[in-house]
């Protein structure tokens, strides 16, 4: 198994040990070949995600890089759950702009 496979096989698991090679996670790493998202959706209350290679945005929620900081995903759940249907709006378009932008080191 390569490093790279390693890395999604550990975060799929949510296992961050298995995920560390050197000073950084294998994460960090794969996220320089090849980008993968996070579609993250609700419904009846409930948010579920699932992994993506594609930066879509769903009707029922958002998608960001995987890799991006959890506070930040937090911030867009609760906003997407209080909000109108223009705040939903304003949430998709800012998710959007964070998996079209340019990241340092992807």
């Amino acid at each position: 198994m390569n490093e790279l496979e390693r890395a999604r096989e550990a975060n799929a698991a949510g296992d961050r040990e298995r995920n560390v090679y050197g000073d950084q996670t294998l994460t960090a790493a794969a996220s320089k070949v090849s980008a993968t998202f996070t579609v993250w959706t609700f419904a009846d209350g409930t948010w579920s995600s699932h992994q993506s290679l594609v930066a879509d945005q769903p009707p029922d929620g958002f998608t960001v890089y995987t890799g991006e900081p959890e506070e930040q995903v937090a911030i867009l759940r609760r906003t997407w759950e209080r909000g109108d249907p223009e705040t939903r709006r304003l949430t998709q378009a800012f998710a959007e702009m964070s998996v079209t932008r340019p990241k340092s080191g992807r």
